[in-house]
């Protein structure tokens, strides 16, 4: 798998060629839409499982009903703001109810001001006892998807795409790996840009109708959520992009456009709400070139307020980190993708580890580690000190922090949370020596890959320099009301 650098030189070794721009249907750049599609092409997460007929079928079901309840609503007197999130992002529990921290810190954050709605995007599945009513939009993607493929079937539709065609032939001649090269030209992008201008069409007769002041979007970078921009481009409505998560200098999306129009591109949104100065200065390094993509610095919602009214510890967590605070040595482990961000040399590590440690492992919520890799991996049966994988998942980050000493990952960003907490973090995949470098090198973060490395990183720790780095700011209200009026 090539590395997140690596896909962003193909993709700077593209940009350097016209023809990126040149790519128009409609006086439309499709650029962005294709730069995402190659990106995850070259990251090779185009392929995702696809829900059993019958169980899409119902799902889009309820979607169709829900979606009757779109039409237009009388504003309470306040302006009308409309929030998107992906569905996949209501990974948070309290209280047995789903939470997406950010949609809901938004909407808590901004509601005695503004009126607001919420769409939930791209879901296919069903969330009991959401805290945050939602309206799930899965049926309108798959609405403007079939209408796209009914329009190649019986208008002809795929001649007026021989040169859209022919221009990402030439695209692909860039990057190196033949087997990734017949990858990316196996994707059907004729399809993808119809569906996206269905899309588009669909989502700005819905907005002008609810006459929305401004439309926050949590994550641009997906098919939904960079037609609702253009949609409101076409209407004239601003759109903000919400900072979920923390950026290193070499994201696929946010960082290293080196070609972009000075007329901006009508798939990225007006305005970029970053969490600090370090987020605003990666985007601002391509944004100078055009007027219309700007970042600020508004804060995270999330961590200066938010997690405040959500979070509340419940007594079976505090009893289990009290037991964790016997330990001597409190070590998380934050897994990503699995098993392809993960070094098995971490296994070492733990093999090594003393009964005074305890490790803690925590999945990522959008990717679980299987019940037999788990087992063979992280049972206590396998280890002298004390491991744990299954309780750590289910505590809040800002709860389980304060009683931990050390955070291990490959290149999560779970690395900035832990630093509200001054708690040191080990790297030990390569995307974060690209992706982190400067801070690695200041000591602020480290790295290795090696075994024994590690250990003595994990001995030694004992005054961590997390603090040293500012990035994440205070939540600047007035600047954000200023945006969204």
């Amino acid at each position: 798998m090539l590395s997140n650098k690596e896909i962003i030189e193909i993709i700077n070794k593209i940009e350097t060629q016209n023809i990126v721009n040149e790519i128009v249907r409609n006086d439309v750049y499709l650029w962005p839409l294709l730069r995402l599609s190659l990106a995850n092409s070259l990251r090779e997460t185009n392929n995702k499982k696809s829900l059993p007929g019958i169980v899409l079928f119902f799902r889009v079901l309820r979607d169709v009903l829900n979606n009757l309840k779109l039409a237009a609503r009388p504003a309470n007197g306040k302006k009308k703001i409309l929030i998107c999130g992906p569905a996949h992002h209501k990974n948070q529990i309290y209280d047995e109810k789903y939470y997406s921290k950010h949609q809901d810190g938004l909407v808590e954050f901004l509601k005695e001001k503004y009126d607001i709605d919420c769409w939930e995007l791209d879901s296919q599945d069903i969330a009991e006892k959401r805290h945050l009513e939602c309206k799930r939009l899965s049926a309108i993607y798959i609405y403007c998807k079939i209408k796209a493929v009914l329009a190649f079937l019986f208008m002809n539709r795929g001649n007026e795409y021989n040169q859209i065609k022919a221009q990402i032939k030439e695209i692909a001649l860039y990057i190196p790996d033949i087997k990734l090269r017949n990858s990316f030209l196996k994707l059907n992008h004729a399809l993808l840009i119809e569906t996206f201008f269905n899309l588009t069409d669909y989502y700005a007769k819905i907005i002008e109708k609810q006459n929305y002041n401004a439309v926050i979007i949590i994550a641009f970078y997906h098919l939904t959520a960079m037609s609702i921009i253009h949609a409101c481009k076409k209407i004239g409505v601003k759109t903000i992009e919400f900072q979920h998560g923390a950026q290193n200098n070499y994201h696929t999306m946010y960082t290293h456009w080196e070609n972009i129009p000075r007329g901006g591109y009508q798939l990225l949104p007006d305005y970029f709400w970053v969490w600090g100065e370090a987020s605003k200065r990666r985007i601002d390094k391509w944004s100078k070139n055009t007027a219309c993509h700007n970042a600020f610095v508004g804060g995270s919602i999330w961590h200066g307020y938010a997690s405040n009214v959500f979070i509340h510890e419940k007594s079976e967590w505090t009893h289990y980190l009290n037991e964790i605070d016997k330990y001597e040595k409190r070590i998380l482990l934050s897994l990503q993708a699995w098993p392809v961000y993960f070094n098995k040399k971490i296994l070492r590590v733990i093999e090594e580890s003393p009964k005074e440690w305890a490790w803690l492992v925590r999945p990522h919520p959008l990717h679980p580690i299987n019940f037999n890799d788990a087992e063979r991996c992280f049972s206590k049966n396998n280890y002298n000190c004390s491991i744990d994988y299954v309780m750590p998942k289910t505590i809040p980050l800002e709860l389980l922090f304060p009683h931990i000493d050390v955070h291990l990952t490959g290149f999560s960003t779970v690395a900035f949370e832990a630093a509200l907490y001054d708690v040191p973090t080990i790297f030990f995949h390569e995307n974060a020596l690209d992706g982190y470098d400067d801070l690695i090198d200041n000591k602020i973060f480290y790295y290795s890959k090696d075994d024994k490395d590690i250990f003595n990183l994990i001995c030694n720790m004992r005054v961590n320099r997390a603090g040293d780095i500012k990035y994440i700011d205070r939540i600047n209200k007035d600047l954000i009301c200023k945006i969204l009026s």
